[in-house]
């Protein structure tokens, strides 16, 4: 990853990730290309391109269902693969995404 590089976060393991895909959806617009990862309720992380993300319609009712496998198995390997310089931004919501946990990891 290189310095300065915004990660755009959304999903999650609660059902508040259909919030938090519809977050991101209008954040990422305002970003500067940032990366955009899917924390999928099966803790895996997933990258997609943006497009992808504003591609996909009815948030609040339909699950987003990233293409291909993920590019991590879990969310502590995809924070441990950063190397410091990173901006996250985070359009998360419920549970350990709002209580300090993940900001703990």
């Amino acid at each position: 990853m290189t310095a300065g590089e915004v990660i755009l976060l959304f999903g999650g393991p609660t059902r508040e990730r259909l919030v938090s895909v519809a977050s991101a959806q209008t954040v990422v617009t305002q970003l500067d290309a940032p990366r955009c990862w899917f924390w999928a309720p099966d803790g895996a992380v997933h990258e997609l391109a943006v497009r992808d993300l504003l591609a996909h319609q009815r948030p609040f009712e339909v699950e987003l269902a990233p293409r291909g496998a993920a590019r991590f198995p879990d969310i502590r390997k995809a924070l441990a693969s950063c190397g410091g310089r990173e901006a996250f931004f985070l359009a998360l919501h419920g549970g350990v995404a709002e209580d300090g946990t993940l900001q703990g990891w």
